[in-house]
């Protein structure tokens, strides 16, 4: 099984996904929320870097089963 220490960076990951959801709703859209450089913005950056911060941890701590639940390939979007 998973360590509680991979465990409890997933669900951190997981909170920084609803933060941002969260702050794209209370702005109305993606747009919107980009738009507002000195707060949304802001806040989403410093949740996305926490989220990368988390999914670096997992791999140089080696919890490469837990990683693998997530493909990057996955949810990149298509160009």
């Amino acid at each position: 099984m998973y360590s509680q220490k991979a465990r409890t960076r997933v669900k951190n990951i997981g909170k920084k996904i609803d933060f941002i959801t969260n702050i794209v709703q209370e702005k109305g859209s993606v747009i919107a929320a980009l738009e507002d450089e000195q707060n949304a913005r802001a806040a989403i950056l410093m949740h996305l870097t926490a989220i990368a911060e988390q999914f670096d941890k997992l791999l140089h701590s080696g919890e490469l089963e837990i990683l693998s639940h997530f493909e990057k390939e996955r949810y990149q979007r298509k160009l």
